[in-house]
């Protein structure tokens, strides 16, 4: 399923490094964008009948998300939250 990967942590070029994280470990059709709104904590937002999908790649993550299910989704989307910060200073550095 296509995935989105969104930085609603304000740093910049974090989506597109979750993205090079997560495509090392198989995932494939990933892509990136930004949001206006700024999060603390990392979400998965999903349409109703993919929740297998969004609790496959919330355990492929290292930081904490949550799981919102949605009727408006199209595609699994991973809104990256500030709780992720850390895991990107130590992506940066590789």
């Amino acid at each position: 399923m296509p995935t989105r990967i969104v930085n609603a942590a304000g740093r910049q070029g974090i989506a597109r490094r979750i993205q090079a994280f997560l495509g090392s470990r198989g995932w494939s059709r990933l892509d990136t964008g930004d949001n206006a709104v700024r999060l603390d904590e990392s979400r998965i937002v999903f349409p109703v009948g993919s929740v297998d999908a969004a609790r496959r790649l919330a355990r492929a993550l290292p930081f904490r998300t949550r799981l919102y299910p949605s009727s408006r989704a199209n595609r699994v989307q991973l809104l990256v939250g500030a709780n992720a910060v850390g895991f990107d200073a130590r992506l940066k550095r590789k």
